[in-house]
């Protein structure tokens, strides 16, 4: 996560050219629907199989960015979409993690 504070700054604006105004768009955009969707889904199908699912959407899509990365395929959109699911696949793994982790305390 921090990588992807530190780095897309630098990788959007200088190296793909994406305008300085539009960046924030680029970079919360994602992270903000997962967790609202987290909310909607936790309910009906139980933090563990969320936090399952959002692992597992991470690791394909890092997966995707490493060869895109690698490759130079696809430009700023083969860098970003999986970079933006990956990213996003946090809304649904920490969230439920605390929330899991908090379980045994309630007080």
């Amino acid at each position: 996560m921090y990588a992807y504070i530190a780095g897309t700054r630098f990788a959007f604006i200088t190296y793909h050219g994406v305008p300085s105004e539009n960046y924030g768009l680029l970079f919360g955009a994602g992270i903000v629907a997962t967790n609202l969707i987290n909310a909607r889904l936790v309910h009906r199908f139980g933090m563990n199989r969320i936090m399952f699912a959002g692992t597992t959407i991470a690791t394909v899509s890092g997966l995707v960015l490493a060869v895109n990365s690698y490759s130079d395929f696809g430009g700023l959109w083969g860098v970003f979409i999986p970079l933006l699911v990956f990213v996003s696949a946090t809304g649904l793994i920490v969230a439920n993690s605390i929330a899991g982790a908090m379980a045994d305390y309630p007080e």
